[in-house]
């Protein structure tokens, strides 16, 4: 490295340095819209390009890069980063970016065993907690809990693209402290055997909240599939909060209460259509998204519908796009190619379609003799014990009372913000437009400007107020609901 100013290029830290109304002013005076635009903006200056850090959440990449070269960005110097040529950057994300890779000088890959990896993001959030971390830029404790600790397709990607330029950092010592014993090992040294190879798949997708027996058809045709043609599967399983209205389930209770009847190596996912995946063997595969077939639910796709591509769903059935609701799913598997899980035919009214919400409410209820048709014996039998039931129950109880705190709590606030900050408009307006009831379209109807600016500034500072509340009262909660476990041990 030069005597020259190295800066760090962080998501994280850009997030926390351009958070809140300030942050976004600069932004957009500044014509950047949103703080990807910014980070993607920098990547478009080949010249600023020096180094690439990678690793999985909680592996230290922050903390290796100012301990080396770095130095942090600011909302003084960051103007001048992405104008000045002599500037260097380190670029830090998670995984893999190619539009970064592919004009790196170096790329260094931080690697630790999970045991490590594990102990390393408690004292890391014990250090945020107590103020201690240097690289925390506003990070919450607990947020990297979840996230993979698994770099295995980082490693196959860099092996088979980046080979030349890539090198992967081990640390040794199971004390989280110890930086300096390590190894550091060219990828040009590493074995051939861990490079992808490319193949297409056969996935299927939905909430799964809970699985009745049409999803259950679903997940068998993928399965069927996945087995006479070898190729690996996957299941996308959405990511959904906290129902208004009912139970719901989480992720991992999904995850479980599928597992009760499919037994095979199928990959369950939710960040997202993923470009890499593993085999049943762990070999990690590129997919060829034009070759693979993703099979979905009649609900999904257009009527009479049976196996095309998004373009000739699109040709045939045009009017099928403008509900976002049936075709989002569909657009994003565009690359795929579709086919029309077989339909399960049943007995029951037209008034109660088979849905998987039918079936919560259903639950919630009391009345298990009303899903048995349409549940396998397996999840039947878990969701009826008398404990899953019971927890079911309170957590709806507790998303009822938690949505009645958070109307009375916004209606109190709107009340206090208008006796302490009225809104005086002309006089043949007053009674037309009451703050109590004040809207966007009011203020786009509104002839007088100054009166449109009252309005929206009243309703931008009541909007703030109630997010914040909201937000206060729903993580309150959060913690209630949570609490609700069901009872998987057998």
């Amino acid at each position: 490295m030069d005597d020259k100013k190295i800066f760090l290029w962080d998501r994280d830290q850009l997030h926390q340095l351009f958070r809140g109304r300030r942050g976004q002013e600069f932004l957009q005076r500044n014509n950047y819209e949103t703080v990807e635009k910014l980070f993607q903006a920098l990547i478009s200056e080949k010249s600023h390009w020096s180094e690439y850090i990678i690793g999985v959440s909680g592996v230290g990449k922050t903390t290796f890069a100012l301990q080396l070269w770095a130095q942090e960005i600011t909302k003084k110097n960051i103007l001048d980063i992405l104008t000045s040529k002599s500037n260097k950057v380190i670029f830090i994300t998670c995984e893999v970016e190619d539009n970064i890779a592919q004009n790196a000088a170096h790329i260094t890959l931080l690697h630790i065993d999970s045991k490590r990896l594990e102990l390393q993001k408690i004292w890391r959030d014990d250090d945020i907690r107590g103020w201690l971390s240097a690289t925390s830029f506003g990070r919450k404790p607990g947020t990297t809990a979840q996230a993979t600790t698994d770099d295995s397709i980082t490693i196959a990607r860099l092996k088979t693209d980046y080979e030349q330029k890539s090198r992967i950092i081990v640390y040794k010592s199971k004390d989280p402290t110890n930086r300096q014993e390590k190894e550091i090992i060219p990828f040009s040294d590493l074995s051939d055997d861990i490079k992808y190879s490319k193949q297409w798949v056969v996935c299927t997708s939905g909430n799964f909240s809970p699985k009745h027996i049409a999803h259950g058809r679903q997940l068998q045709e993928v399965q069927n599939l996945a087995v006479e043609k070898k190729i690996p599967s996957f299941v996308i399983l959405w990511k959904s909060p906290w129902k208004d209205y009912d139970v719901g389930f989480t992720l991992e209770e999904r995850i479980e209460i599928m597992k009760l009847d499919i037994c095979w190596s199928l990959q369950y996912l939710s960040q997202g259509i993923p470009k890499f995946i593993k085999d049943t063997e762990g070999k990690v595969i590129k997919i060829i998204p034009q070759e693979s077939l993703v099979i979905l639910g009649k609900d999904r796709l257009p009527i009479w519908f049976t196996q095309w591509s998004y373009e000739e769903i699109k040709n045939t059935y045009p009017d099928f796009f403008s509900s976002k609701k049936k075709a989002g799913v569909v657009k994003k598997f565009e690359w795929y190619n579709f086919v029309r899980a077989d339909d399960v035919f049943l007995e029951w009214s037209e008034d109660i379609p088979l849905s998987s919400t039918f079936i919560r409410k259903a639950l919630i209820e009391g009345h298990t003799e009303s899903v048995s048709p349409y549940l396998t014996p397996n999840v039947l039998a878990f969701l009826t014990q008398p404990h899953n039931l019971q927890a079911l129950q309170r957590r709806y109880a507790l998303i009822q009372e938690r949505n009645q705190k958070i109307e009375e709590r916004l209606d109190e606030l709107n009340r206090e913000y208008k006796q302490r900050h009225p809104i005086t408009l002309q006089p043949l307006q007053t009674k037309k437009w009451e703050p109590a009831f004040l809207s966007k379209r009011d203020a786009n109807a509104c002839d007088n400007r100054r009166d449109q600016a009252k309005i929206m500034t009243y309703l931008q500072s009541v909007e703030r107020l109630s997010s914040s509340e909201e937000k206060k009262i729903k993580k309150h909660y959060a913690k209630l609901i949570s609490a609700q476990k069901l009872n998987f041990e057998k």
